[in-house]
């Protein structure tokens, strides 16, 4: 039975909202120092407990066609799979004969004997592909290996099951996988039950956490998780986390196939990777931490030393980071700046007046700091007070960040560029839960794998654990749209 058959909890109260500028939120528990060094099981509980244990439920024919990196120019599946046919790579059942059996009956082989073999899988798909349209570069290879533990600046434990990464990576060659590199984790079971499923969702989850938390580059990131023959697709970025209705993945040609090519032949910023942000290769191998070269209005930066980083830990939110950098090619090297780069709220970052003048939502720090100033120009020593002011306080400038995506300059947003525009997942108003073992975080302290999402409380309360089905009907949903903001501040003092 597919995931969306199952049975559907209803709510009928009225949904109480919260607002988010008078109740103060929990600090994500994946932000603390504790859990950057804790136990693997005792993170991914943490990480499902702050996404408040549900994700979007996005319908997979959305995913496929907006969600995922589209398919090179030209390329039909269809054509693809009549090949596989005459080249005689398909069962009878219409699968691949490197992977001619459901994995519950492989009862003699280990889990990764039994899923190494969509290697063979994946290499079938490339090589017919390449085969009907030669001139195509394949980018992303596939890689399953299990054992191996991808390094990065951070000790971690977690091994993913698969991933795909760049071409010109290949542990086979004895060269070191490191988190930089993935990008599409997978986490595979034989079979398919809760707690299979429930151990799969958390695995995969916190891949995708070290993906975003590690490295400034990213911008959002995928994962795909297997029990038995069913399937489903992840997405996250800042802004939410959704997943696909399952599919069997063994009767579902079509959805691998294009799966495999949309992947292969996608480019970085398709991928998630942010070309405004890239790793400085000839620093980096002077100084014992990564250095990057950044983007801001119209010049570039690069990073001297982390200053902030912590919020960038959680899957969703804001990712906040500050650097000390320099201006690249400046001729002045003692002049230095501060850089804090960030995912706003599109609604949030100017704070507007209210019924009777009253201020709602947030002040940027260029409206503190022009405060500020104002209040200076009313004393009566405003020259000697001013003097002092710019001596000590730092002049912010912001930009939203732009990104050239299909051929146009836009805003880097997460519905209008990472969606594509595409949010009709919206209408479903349902969730997938994330740990059937676990009951819904309550709203009023946590989010709801969103950064804006408000739930009855009464009707969570009535679930407790164990919820009877993986999806549940939420009678109102809201998802605030965020854009990535630089600001730069100037300062000689640090």
């Amino acid at each position: 039975m597919s995931d969306n058959e199952g049975s559907v909890i209803d709510h009928t109260e009225e949904p109480k909202t919260v607002n988010s500028t008078e109740t103060p939120q929990k600090q994500p528990r994946m932000s603390s120092s504790t859990f950057r060094q804790g136990d693997l099981a005792a993170k991914r509980l943490a990480l499902i407990d702050d996404l408040g244990n549900a994700a979007y439920l996005c319908r997979l024919s959305d995913f496929l066609a907006h969600y995922l990196p589209p398919l090179p120019k030209g390329v039909n599946i269809s054509d693809i799979i009549e090949k596989l046919v005459q080249d005689d790579k398909l069962t009878n059942d219409g699968f691949f004969k490197a992977f001619d059996k459901k994995p519950s009956e492989s009862v003699n082989l280990t889990e990764n004997r039994v899923f190494v073999k969509l290697r063979d899988v994946f290499q079938d798909i490339m090589d017919t592909t390449i085969a009907l349209w030669p001139n195509l570069k394949q980018n992303y290879d596939f890689k399953l290996n299990p054992d191996i533990t991808p390094s990065s600046d951070r000790n971690s434990s977690t091994k993913p099951d698969a991933y795909w990464v760049y071409t010109g990576v290949n542990e086979l060659d004895n060269k070191d996988i490191n988190w930089y590199d993935i990008c599409f984790p997978a986490e595979f079971k034989k079979k398919d039950h809760d707690d299979a499923r429930d151990d799969d969702v958390r695995k995969v989850l916190l891949n995708m956490q070290q993906i975003m938390s590690l490295d400034p580059r990213r911008r959002s990131t995928y994962g795909l998780t297997v029990e038995d023959t069913k399937a489903r697709f992840w997405f996250c970025c800042r802004g939410l986390l959704l997943a696909t209705e399952g599919f069997n993945f063994m009767k579902d040609l079509h959805t691998v196939v294009h799966m495999f090519v949309s992947v292969a032949f996608a480019d970085e910023v398709q991928l998630g990777w942010d070309p405004t942000i890239r790793l400085n290769e000839a620093e980096t191998a002077k100084r014992p931490h990564r250095v990057y070269d950044i983007d801001f209005d119209g010049k570039t930066y690069t990073t001297e030393a982390i200053l902030a980083e912590h919020s960038a830990e959680g899957l969703l939110g804001r990712g906040t980071r500050v650097w000390r950098v320099k201006e690249k090619g400046s001729l002045n090297e003692s002049k230095s700046f501060v850089l804090k780069d960030a995912w706003i709220n599109t609604n949030d970052d100017t704070a507007q007046k209210g019924d009777g003048g009253t201020m709602r939502g947030r002040l940027s720090e260029e409206q503190i700091y022009d405060e500020i100033k104002k209040d200076i120009e009313n004393l009566p020593d405003k020259e000697q007070a001013l003097e002092l002011f710019k001596r000590h306080v730092m002049m912010p400038r912001s930009r939203v960040v732009r990104i050239l995506q299909d051929g146009r300059e836009q805003d880097d947003n997460t519905f209008q560029l990472l969606l594509r525009g595409c949010t009709t997942f919206l209408d479903l108003k349902k969730v997938v839960i994330l740990n059937k073992k676990r009951q819904l975080t309550d709203p009023k302290s946590q989010s709801i794998g969103t950064s804006a999402v408000s739930l009855p409380t009464d009707s969570q309360r009535k679930l407790g654990f164990g919820a009877p089905a993986d999806l549940l009907d939420l009678s109102a949903m809201s998802v605030t749209s965020m854009t990535k903001l630089r600001r730069l501040c100037t300062t000689s003092h640090l």
